[in-house]
């Protein structure tokens, strides 16, 4: 077969290839972010891949954006009176995303409640024995948001990164007796995915195969 014959069917081949893969119905490319967590209260900026259309070859349908968070907390209480009463420990800590300074994901985290009923102090600072006490507090959350609107998608679309600004929140109380010893300790950590979903541009590809066929270089002939 000659070069010529070879690249013009190396060309139909490629149209069909992609042609074929254009009929599967999205076509994806995710990218996960390095975690990043430390004691709250944090910002943090994500640094993502943006979608590159491969000059037009690609078109874009939609992103989904999702956070998955991590609260690693705790808490500890003692009762200094010399009677009863009930401690209630609340946390509620908190990671969301923002992009071009609207929010991305809604705030999601761990939100809870530890009731103790105390004896009458023991004496002893330990935040043991009978009238104190340690808890986990810690909790996983993940939540998502989806853009598919064409105004919403050209932000994504380029050869770059996308800066995402992540925020590490955490808002801590405890009620009782007038005297009272209370610590939390709070720490958060983000990862953020971007899933791209992308079809090939109709005639993309016929363009790309036809333009090889121009450039293949023609057979010479030879004078007998």
């Amino acid at each position: 077969m000659s070069i010529h014959a070879r690249l013009r069917a190396c060309a139909f081949g490629v149209a069909l290839s992609v042609g074929g893969a254009g009929v599967q119905a999205g076509l994806v490319e995710i990218h996960t972010s390095d975690s990043f967590g430390e004691t709250t209260d944090w910002t943090h900026t994500f640094q993502l891949p943006q979608f590159d259309d491969m000059g037009g070859t690609r078109t874009l349908l939609s992103v989904v954006i999702t956070l998955d968070s991590t609260i690693d907390a705790s808490a500890q209480t003692e009762n200094l009176e010399s009677w009863e009463n009930s401690i209630t420990l609340t946390l509620d800590a908190t990671v969301s995303l923002e992009f071009l300074g609207m929010p991305l994901v809604a705030p999601t985290g761990v939100q809870k409640l530890e009731v103790f009923d105390a004896a009458p102090f023991d004496g002893v600072i330990d935040f043991a024995g009978v009238s104190g006490g340690a808890f986990d507090l810690s909790g996983f959350a993940a939540d998502s948001s989806s853009r598919s609107a064409p105004d919403d998608l050209s932000p994504w679309i380029g050869t770059g990164m996308v800066d995402i600004e992540g925020f590490g929140i955490s808002r801590s109380t405890a009620t009782g007796p007038g005297n009272v010893l209370f610590n939390f300790q709070t720490s958060a950590s983000g990862l953020v995915t971007i899933r791209y979903e992308y079809v090939p541009t109709p005639g993309a590809w016929t363009l790309l195969a036809a333009s090889v066929m121009l450039i293949a270089p023609r057979r010479r002939r030879h004078a007998v």
